[in-house]
């Protein structure tokens, strides 16, 4: 096989992996919901939290909203620099609402066990957005609810203009063993980097990054082999690394939502380019010792 044809089985792969981990993630973001990462609805949605629910995102059993709902005042008009003392009295908890990406961010109001003085603080604690992107929220608004404002009705009727958020949602594959739920990873594999300060674990993750990318790109110039388990493994390791940098450049994290579990027995939550470096890593471990290359 010829060098040419070998790099671009490689590169071929690496974008499928890629596309996959990305398209996988995108999905995932809009159809499931945590405390931190929440659906909206509006009355345009459907004519109950029910219907709405079930129009946009497909959720069939409305039992599964049940305390799950709230609804969020707004939009609060905050400038730049905005004190959020005098604003948490009346919202203690807040939101962005990132319309271009379909859901909604619960702001960070704490740090460090102290509180939050400013909106752009609590914006950039929360988002990995430039300050110009940053801007263009505020202008939108930003979202709140209000104190003592608890959780609304699956059946009740969605009030005009308002927006509603899903606090909840996961979707289970195999009862008691594999299910799809929502978790993003600031500190790399299985969390390895979370006592590490976020500029550090910054520093380090893109690091080791570029490092491995280095690594690959020079194993498809040389590949040990051009046997196309090797090239195939390859490809899958390129789009895995790809697809967690772009998670990482573009949100700051990245989205894992594979939950495997058994019992007490829980698996860290990983997402499709960690299947394609695991699965192209052990290709290759298994090639270097137990298969033997003809002359």
């Amino acid at each position: 096989m010829k060098r040419s044809t070998a790099i671009a089985i490689v590169l071929i792969m690496g974008v499928l992996w890629a596309v996959a981990d990305l398209g996988s993630k995108h999905w995932i973001q809009l159809h499931l919901a945590t405390p931190v990462h929440l659906l909206p609805v509006t009355s345009k949605d459907g004519k109950t939290i029910c219907e709405a629910y079930r129009n946009r995102f497909g959720i069939q059993d409305c039992k599964s909203l049940e305390n799950k709902v709230y609804q969020v005042e707004g939009p609060l008009k905050l400038k730049k620099g905005a004190p959020l003392k005098p604003v948490l009295m009346d919202y203690p908890i807040l939101f962005a609402f990132l319309q271009d990406k379909g859901f909604a961010v619960r702001l960070h109001t704490w740090h460090k066990k102290a509180p939050v003085k400013t909106i752009d603080k609590a914006l950039s604690l929360s988002l990995n957005k430039s300050d110009r992107k940053m801007q263009k929220i505020l202008k939108t608004g930003i979202f709140g609810i209000s104190r003592g404002n608890g959780a609304v009705l699956r059946d009740r009727q969605l009030k005009k203009g308002r927006i509603y958020l899903l606090s909840s949602r996961r979707i289970v594959l195999i009862p008691n063993l594999l299910d799809l739920s929502y978790v993003e990873n600031p500190a790399g594999a299985w969390g390895i980097l979370h006592s590490v300060s976020p500029n550090l674990r910054r520093w380090l993750i893109y690091g080791f990054s570029i490092v491995a990318m280095i690594v690959i790109l020079y194993l498809m110039v040389f590949p040990p082999s051009y046997s196309l388990w090797v090239l195939f493994a390859l490809g899958g390791i390129l789009g895995g690394a790809i697809g967690n940098m772009a998670d990482r450049i573009t949100g700051g994290t990245v989205v894992d939502f594979i939950h495997m579990y058994w019992g007490r027995f829980n698996w860290p939550n990983y997402n499709v380019a960690d299947i394609g470096i695991t699965v192209g890593l052990i290709i290759l471990l298994i090639h270097s010792f137990f298969i033997k290359e003809k002359n």
